[in-house]
Parts: structure tokens; C-alpha cells; sequence
């Protein structure tokens, strides 16, 4: 036993304790590693105590308990975890101190008055904007100092305002564009290559615009498309890539009632079918309640409250801040 502690090194515990997560293992590593070489008896025998204590199922069961500790804390958390954000422009502070945890697979709309800072949070969301403190994780990763097309790739797609389309390709070709993205990265040549070839991505294209009802218009010209349809167009190119997070900013301004329910519908079918987050960004509280299950209200760049819906109705710094103190929401 002399012999064999003796030449045992750091490699080999990392090689001993690799099904400990990363944390646990290099502190048990170092800790080991004081007492190989001469004390390789009182290594042994704490080692011998350690397993009998804590670990009589041996140390394969208890690694997976450990795993499963972990596991479980990180469920805890959410999908987005917004902590202590502040940005300023010159003078003006629009993001003071926001918190914000979105749990995965819910739909969290994010609600305030004009230049509350709901669309400079969703900015620093994206990589448009830099926060100037505080830090953004997305499903455990941090997304500041990425570039936009970065934090995409990471599973963060965008709705935007107005809709972004290309308006002089046809409907399927729009949805073409982030399938090679998702599939190539950022750049990749096909110079001998023609879309028509691409069988596989142009089904995965035509499936898509069939679950958002636009197949029936994948040749079409974007331009001449209602409001309505871009919206619609613009959520399959966002869906074709298949999100972890869907980011929407006001996806029914500028429409009328009938395309705002029938926008209502086709988002609640999609969160239905899909495993997949929201986040919604909207002045009307139709749509807003109609989907959420968490709100979270701004005003002045600082969170009033979050809470349920149902809750967030008769909220009174809500009815004061939002829509003056004599108006219920």
C-alpha cells in the first residue's frame, strides 16, 4: 500500500473521483492530494471512514445522490436568471437594480408604461445592448460579452416590434435563412450547392409554416403580406430553429382585434405543443393575460412586482404606476 500512495498524483485521484460534479471533485482532489506520498496511511484511512459514514451504498451511489443534489438545485433556478442590472444613457438610468428568474416552459410578460425600460432589458437580454452591472444567465450560461447571432445560437430567438423580414425573397425562403443558420453557424461557403438541393431543410421549412398556417403562402412575396402574416412569418423563422427561449416584443402592435386573438391562439398552441419559454413584452393586457402565468412590472427602469396574474389585476402600486390610480387593469 506504501508503494502505491506513493505514486499516486494529482491525475490519478482526477481519474478516482471523475464522477463527482467539477466543483466537488477538484476540491476532494486537492484535499487528497495533501495527504498522498508519506501520508498515504491517514489517506487511506480517512478515505475507509469517509465511505463507511456517508457512503455505505459505495461510492457509485453516492455520487449519483450528489449528482442528484445538483440537479435538483439547478431546477431551483430559473431557464433566465436576470440579477442586479443597471444601464444608463448619459444621464438617465434606465435599468435600476433588476431581478428577474423565469422558470422554464412558462410564459412571463414583462409590463410598464412608455420608457419604463422593458424593451432596454429585453436588449441587454440579446447582446444589442451591454449592461453597465449586474449579470444575465441563460439555462447557465452567461450571455453578456456575446454577440447577438452568439446568444441565437445559444437557444434565444427574438420577435421583434415591427416585424423583420426579408421583404424580396418568398415566404420559404425567409424560413430557409435561420434553418442554415441553426444547421451551418455563422458562415459557412456553399458555392456548389443550390437551395433546391436542400431536401431535409425544406421540409423542415414547409413543416413550420404549416404549424403557424402560412404553407398555404410559402411562395409568396413577404412584402405584400398583411401584418398579420409577417408577424407569423417572422415567428416561424424564430421557431424553425427550434428555441429554448422565445423573446416577444409587443408581437400584436399595430393590429387589429380579430389578428390579435388569432396571434393569442397560435401562440398558446405553440407554447402548448413545444417545449419552450416565453417571454412577452406588451401594453395590451388582453393579450398579456391571456397567455401569462408571471408578470413582472416595471416602471422608471426598477421592478414594482411580480406575481400572477390574477394577483397583478387589483395590485394597487400596478393600477398607480401603470394606469393611474383610478383604473382597475
Amino acid at each position: 500500500l506504501e508503494n502505491i500512495f506513493s505514486k499516486i498524483n494529482e491525475n490519478v485521484l482526477h481519474d478516482w473521483f471523475a464522477f463527482l460534479p467539477d466543483g466537488l471533485e477538484k476540491a476532494v482532489v486537492w484535499f487528497l492530494s495533501r495527504f498522498t506520498g508519506e501520508g498515504w496511511a491517514l489517506t487511506l484511512g480517512l478515505m475507509f471512514m469517509a465511505v463507511v459514514i456517508f457512503l455505505p451504498g459505495g461510492l457509485m451511489e453516492g455520487g449519483e445522490k450528489i449528482r442528484d443534489l445538483f440537479r435538483r438545485k439547478k431546477k431551483t433556478m430559473g431557464i433566465l436568471e436576470v440579477k442586479d442590472v443597471n444601464k444608463r444613457f448619459g444621464g438617465l438610468k434606465a435599468l435600476s437594480n433588476v431581478n428577474l428568474s423565469v422558470q422554464e416552459n412558462t410564459v412571463h410578460a414583462i409590463i410598464g408604461p412608455n420608457g419604463a425600460g422593458k424593451s432596454t432589458l429585453l436588449n441587454c437580454l440579446v447582446g444589442k445592448l451591454m449592461p453597465d452591472s449586474g449579470s444575465v444567465m441563460f439555462d447557465g450560461q452567461s450571455v453578456l460579452g456575446r454577440k447577438p447571432h452568439e446568444i441565437n445560437q445559444m437557444g434565444i430567438s427574438r420577435v421583434f416590434q415591427t416585424p423583420e423580414i426579408f421583404g424580396d425573397l418568398t415566404v420559404l425562403e425567409n424560413v430557409l435563412i435561420p434553418c442554415f443558420a441553426k444547421r451551418d453557424g455563422a458562415f459557412r461557403m456553399h458555392a456548389f450547392e443550390t437551395v433546391e438541393s436542400e431536401a431535409e431543410l425544406i421540409e423542415t421549412a414547409e413543416a413550420i409554416l404549416e404549424d403557424v398556417n402560412m404553407a398555404d403562402k410559402r411562395h409568396a412575396h413577404s412584402a405584400s403580406l398583411s401584418r398579420g402574416d409577417k408577424r407569423r412569418l417572422e415567428m416561424a423563422m424564430c421557431l424553425v430553429q427550434r428555441p429554448k427561449l422565445l423573446l416577444l416584443d409587443e408581437p400584436t402592435a399595430g393590429m387589429a382585434r380579430a389578428n390579435t386573438n388569432r396571434t393569442i391562439d397560435l401562440l398558446q398552441e405553440i407554447h402548448d405543443r413545444r417545449p419552450i419559454t416565453m417571454v412577452i413584452i406588451e401594453h395590451d393586457m388582453h393579450v398579456v393575460f391571456s397567455l401569462a402565468e408571471r408578470i413582472t412590472v416595471l416602471a422608471q427602469g426598477t421592478p414594482l412586482v411580480e406575481d400572477t396574474p390574477e394577483n397583478i389585476k387589483g395590485h394597487p402600486k400596478v393600477q398607480e404606476a401603470y394606469l393611474g390610480e383610478t383604473q382597475q387593469v
